[in-house]
């Protein structure tokens, strides 16, 4: 671990409490969501020089991204372990772009990678780096294109990704070189995620069972996938600079890559693999399973700490549900066709069913949860069931804190089995009658969704 910090200059004629009143923090994202932080923040009040000046410090063990917020605006950082980054903000200046004046020229990034971080605010160097082939637009019309075309599609992109970082002038060395391995690392994630592309644009084309389309990738357009290709990943710099880790968007895909290419012993190929362990165990103990001691000690030593808080965390809240809710906590149905919403409202037949698909974080779940609770009691007694459909996203803490709260069955399962019908936004409500057929369909809490559901209820309960 080694120590950064991040110094934000206000610039402009700003009173006291105009300052006080500014705040920032650091957030992380993409692949940095799927593992515990590369970095842990340090209080350092002693820091900043000055009244204008802002300071984040932070120990950190990996180069990585981040998203610097506040009220006032946000950008995007590059935070190099070992090494300061100093940003200026002309708040009069920012104050004319908020209100409109495009030509305003407010941020100033002064670091050894000052042009890269001046890109990631104006992403006038990246232009067409992007981690995946899009749809075409005319999918509905078009043949998909089998993987050795979009493999050829991936190594153009690269060609030209490479040339255009090449080319650029008026850029330091680093930034060049960190451009670079961000081309390299956009042309993996193209490669290995043909099959997430093919998803796509058969959904595209109409094809909504994400069953049949693993059953058209595995019998027609994935028959020739294959990662290896060491005539170009011997080319790659990628697998053998340290300053990778900051442009990888998944750590799984990578590793795929590597073994499939020799590479798991390089540089990145290890690393991959630690952080693969560390993604393993983040995972199952946001599935609720908890973790061995042995398996925390053998994480890299930075993010024991992290894991070890979730995994105890976890315990509580384990027990928390069995104290209080165990009898409401439902398992996953198995289903093989992806019709999860189906297999849930099978087990109540007999019964009219109020299928609720919510999250902890989301603010209209919960109050739509809220609101119903009177509904809830005028039909206690009655054959009516209320079910609660949650995912991962919903932290395990907080899951087990709300759910003793919330009568009614619950189930929290990975978001892809949401995938039919498409729940693509919560909250969403779904009523079923005691044939077990739908009756209701709806997204988004307002307040007469009450009434409606109480008229609906009434009704199919006389049925």
């Amino acid at each position: 671990m080694q120590r950064s910090r991040i110094f934000i200059k206000l610039l402009g004629d700003l009173s006291e409490e105009a300052l006080n009143s500014i705040d920032f923090s650091l957030h992380t994202f993409g692949s940095y969501t799927q593992c515990y932080p590369f970095y842990r923040i340090v209080a350092d009040s002693t820091a900043a020089p000055d009244s204008h000046t802002k300071v984040i410090t932070l120990d950190a063990c990996y180069p990585f991204n981040a998203n610097i917020r506040s009220g006032l605006t946000n950008f995007e950082i590059f935070v190099e372990p070992g090494k300061d980054l100093t940003i200026a903000i002309d708040v009069p200046a920012l104050t004319r772009s908020l209100n409109g004046d495009a030509s305003a020229d407010f941020i100033r990034f002064c670091n050894p990678y000052a042009a890269l971080c001046e890109d990631y605010f104006t992403r006038k160097y990246f232009g067409q780096m992007t981690r995946q082939i899009p749809v075409p637009r005319n999918a509905k019309s078009a043949a998909p294109m089998t993987f050795p075309v979009y493999r050829d599609s991936c190594r153009a992109a690269l060609s030209r990704d490479l040339a255009d970082a090449k080319a650029l002038t008026g850029v330091d060395d680093g930034t060049r070189r960190y451009l670079m391995l961000y081309a390299e690392a956009c042309y993996v994630a193209k490669l290995t995620g043909y099959r997430r592309w093919l998803h796509q644009f058969l959904y595209a084309q109409g094809e909504t069972s994400g069953e049949k389309r693993d059953s058209l990738f595995k019998a027609h357009y994935g028959k020739d996938f294959t990662l290896k290709e060491a005539d170009v990943a011997a080319t790659l710099n990628l697998f053998h600079s340290p300053e990778a880790v900051a442009v990888l968007n998944d750590a799984r895909s990578t590793d795929a890559y590597a073994r499939a290419n020799g590479l798991e012993l390089s540089p990145l190929g290890k690393w991959c693999t630690e952080i693969k362990r560390v993604i393993d165990v983040k995972e199952r103990i946001g599935k609720m399973q908890a973790v061995s001691d042995e398996e925390i000690a053998a994480l890299p030593e930075a993010m024991q700490t992290f894991a070890r808080a979730d995994n105890e965390k976890l315990k509580a809240a384990l027990k928390r549900l069995a104290e209080e809710a165990a009898d409401r906590i439902k398992p996953t149905p198995e289903v093989t066709d992806g019709r999860m919403l189906d297999a849930i409202a099978a087990n109540y037949k007999g019964k009219v069913a109020v299928v609720d698909y919510w999250a902890t974080w989301c603010g209209p779940c919960r109050q739509g949860i809220k609101a119903m609770k009177p509904l809830k009691a005028e039909f206690e007694g009655k054959d009516v069931v209320f079910v609660y459909v949650t995912d991962f996203s919903s932290p395990a803490e907080a899951w087990s804190e709300a759910v003793p709260d919330i009568r009614g069955d619950h189930y929290r399962f990975d978001a892809e089995l949401w995938e039919t019908p498409e729940v693509q936004s919560i909250p969403r409500y779904f009523v079923f009658d005691k044939r077990g057929a739908m009756q209701l369909d709806e997204t988004g809490f307002t307040p007469e969704l009450i009434d409606k559901l109480r008229e609906l209820i009434g009704k199919l309960l006389e049925e």
